[in-house]
């Protein structure tokens, strides 16, 4: 499984089932970012990936849990941060595929 279809899950799983700080989540209280990200990847793998991705999202410097938990966090700002990941993570794929063919 990619880091973008992680993530696009972990979106997917907020925008459905909803947002909440304080804890991982479930699929009958929503999740919060880690949490979506970790019911979303397949392997500890997939799940390192896109939590790096969605971290550098954010700024690098703040755990993502911790930043899905600060006092005034939104939905909104989780899902455009994991958008964004997703993006940046789509367009790592299509640099790293684009090497990888140029020395073939």
């Amino acid at each position: 499984m990619k880091t973008s279809e992680v993530l696009d899950g972990a979106i997917n799983l907020l925008k459905t089932c909803g947002w909440i700080q304080g804890g991982l989540g479930s699929f009958s209280q929503g999740y919060c970012a880690f949490g979506a990200i970790e019911r979303s990847a397949t392997s500890i793998i997939t799940l390192t990936l896109a939590v790096l991705a969605a971290e550098t999202a954010i700024g690098g410097r703040t755990p993502l849990a911790s930043w899905n938990d600060a006092p005034g966090r939104t939905k909104e700002q989780v899902v455009e941060a994991l958008v964004k990941a997703k993006a940046a993570a789509e367009a790592c794929a299509r640099t790293w595929n684009s090497f990888a063919i140029d020395r073939v």
